[in-house]
């Protein structure tokens, strides 16, 4: 692979919803001029029956792209054996990724939390960008994606992590949201609410120079329950495509949002998609 291109890295696992997130990485490659790497990790020792299903992928994307249903982008397959979150990691210090596309597994198995614990990890071990896509959704392409919500903590550097959130969406024309569900303390202390504002209001100041053709808006969300249900209950309701969480965000909402169905019996209902910046 040409390491001169830009590279999107898609763990894959033979799964329906890795097929997915592989066909919606096609669409994000064109629009971010870059290649794709698919990458499947086994702990079998005899690789050669998972190369025949390999080849077989391989071949219904071709075909996908023959008969104009995807984009012609180039793309690879590489199979290993090792521990996927470790060979990830491996790949991510190798080919420095622009982003990392995962699917993720069907809200109804329970016994598992719903984001995926594998995409759990890599999210928290990785500095690239990771967007996790639910089986259950197809997200669009990025010229398509309408409404966006920003979640941000207002904390250190978040005029700085804006900008990083949203450099995958340069021209954009759609609906951005920013969002900050209220710390109880800086409801009851004045003070700390008015920095809030200010620093919100900073915020949107910025977003609007810079995305003049998007339309802009900012939320305080005071929380009757969770962060992660506040959030969850908003892209719902407000038919949001896409959850963007800045590194800041990763400490207080990740482990709500991957965690929620084991850790506090919270049903993240897999019907918007999220990147991790």
């Amino acid at each position: 692979m040409d390491s001169s291109v830009p590279c999107i890295l898609v763990p894959f696992s033979f799964s329906e919803y890795s097929f997915q997130a592989g066909r919606i990485a096609f669409y994000w490659a064109e629009k971010m001029n870059a290649t794709l790497l698919f990458l499947h990790v086994t702990t079998e020792k005899e690789l050669a029956p998972l190369e025949l299903q390999v080849d077989k992928v391989k071949e219904q994307y071709i075909n996908e792209i023959d008969s104009k249903k995807l984009p012609d982008i180039s793309f690879e397959f590489h199979l290993k054996q090792g521990v996927i979150e470790e060979e990830i990691k491996r790949y991510d210090k190798k080919l420095h990724p622009i982003l990392v596309i995962m699917g993720t597994r069907d809200k109804k198995q329970k016994q598992l939390d719903l984001i995926g614990s594998v995409t759990a990890e890599v999210m928290e071990q990785i500095k690239t960008p990771v967007l996790a896509i639910p089986n259950e959704i197809f997200l669009k392409p990025l010229e398509h994606i309408k409404e966006i919500a920003f979640a941000t903590s207002l904390g250190k550097n978040y005029l700085l992590n804006y900008d990083k959130g949203m450099q995958f969406f340069k021209q954009y024309t759609g609906n951005i949201h920013l969002l900050h569900v209220i710390e109880t303390d800086e409801i009851e202390n004045k003070e700390a609410y008015d920095i809030k504002q200010q620093k919100m209001q900073d915020l949107l100041n910025k977003a609007r120079l810079a995305y003049p053709n998007a339309t802009i808006s900012a939320k305080f969300i005071e929380p009757t329950q969770s962060r992660a249900r506040e959030l969850n209950f908003y892209a719902e309701t407000n038919q949001t495509d896409l959850i963007v969480v800045k590194k800041s965000n990763r400490m207080w909402l990740l482990n709500k949002l991957l965690f929620a169905s084991t850790a506090q019996n919270l049903v993240f209902h897999a019907e918007t998609a999220l990147l991790v910046i």
